[in-house]
């Protein structure tokens, strides 16, 4: 009697956990959902704030900036006007991004089965990529809001010029994912690490299916992402020592997505990062309302804090 009840306890238990794992999974994949309604809204309102809107500089103006194509700063003088630049930018995340969104399955049938319930988010890349987008913001907000309670501030950028500022941050990811995860985990990883057959290029794009395994491709990452976080108070003017904590988190997270699911990963989510709160801030500016920058924030949070505890969930199953 005592072994059917033990039983009958344990099944009820599990059944417990079944309907929390199903609830998770119907709110990250609704969140998710929105938050990439926003990605996809953020596509042409980038566009149409750098186009039509006053945004200090005109978009005919060169841009003329540092552009980090290694891990150290290289300054590029350009003949190009900052619409035309952002235009190529504009079409290159777009295509990584269309190349997440369908592989391996489209996106689509993968959240109609998260909405369901079913465990199956790891399924589309891009979900994966805004999955771990989230959990780079919820952990960044919590990092800024525990080291000012200690009196340790990340400091803040100022910028004169806001169409410039909003292209260079355009075009940090494309250039830091090159110089951080590329060159500094993916060209030794090739040397030392890769498999027997495998190219270059195919190293460089996805590690994970092309290299060994272990202790090696992790310490790349660690030493990529410290080097990250220490390049933003070193090269850039206005981040104070909290940037380096937050920004070395982030080189994980990214350096993980890089290894882990390909370069167009690490990018999108790096832009993802830099390019959406942007628009919604100046978009807000020029409509006279932040309730879409606010929306997105919150979103990401919830986001984040939910496919933490997703993540843990597997970790310890």
């Amino acid at each position: 009697m005592q072994e059917e009840d033990g039983g009958n306890s344990r099944q009820s238990g599990r059944v417990g956990i079944s309907i929390a794992l199903r609830i998770l999974l119907f709110i990250h994949a609704l969140l998710t959902l929105l938050i990439s309604i926003m990605m996809f809204v953020s596509y042409p309102l980038g566009a149409y704030l750098v186009f039509h809107t006053n945004m200090d500089s005109g978009y005919r103006e060169p841009l003329d900036e540092f552009y980090m194509l290694v891990p150290l700063p290289v300054k590029v003088q350009l003949n190009i006007g900052i619409g035309d630049i952002f235009m190529m930018l504009w079409c290159t995340y777009l295509l990584l991004f269309t190349i997440l969104l369908l592989s391996p399955r489209n996106m689509l049938s993968v959240m109609v089965r998260l909405l369901k319930g079913d465990d199956g988010y790891s399924s589309n890349n891009i979900l994966i990529t805004i999955s771990w987008f989230s959990i780079l913001v919820a952990s960044s907000t919590a990092i800024d809001l525990v080291q000012s309670m200690f009196g340790v501030e990340m400091g803040s950028i100022e910028y004169e010029d806001r169409l410039k500022y909003f292209v260079d941050a355009t075009t940090a990811p494309l250039r830091e994912e090159l110089g951080f995860r590329m060159i500094l985990i993916g060209v030794p990883a090739y040397i030392f690490l890769a498999r027997q057959g495998s190219t270059l290029l195919n190293v460089l794009w996805r590690p994970y299916e092309h290299v060994r395994h272990g202790k090696g491709i992790n310490l790349l990452i660690v030493a990529s992402a410290v080097l990250f976080g220490l390049a933003h108070i070193l090269f850039s003017s206005g981040w104070s020592y909290g940037k380096v904590t937050q920004a070395t988190l982030g080189g994980l997270i990214l350096g993980w997505l890089y290894y882990r699911y390909g370069l167009h990963a690490a990018v999108i989510a790096h832009w993802a990062a830099n390019y959406m709160p942007l628009t919604y801030l100046f978009a807000g500016d020029v409509f006279g309302s932040q309730t879409m920058l606010n929306l997105l924030e919150l979103l990401l949070i919830s986001n984040g804090i939910v496919a933490i505890l997703l993540r843990l969930r597997c970790y310890f199953q």
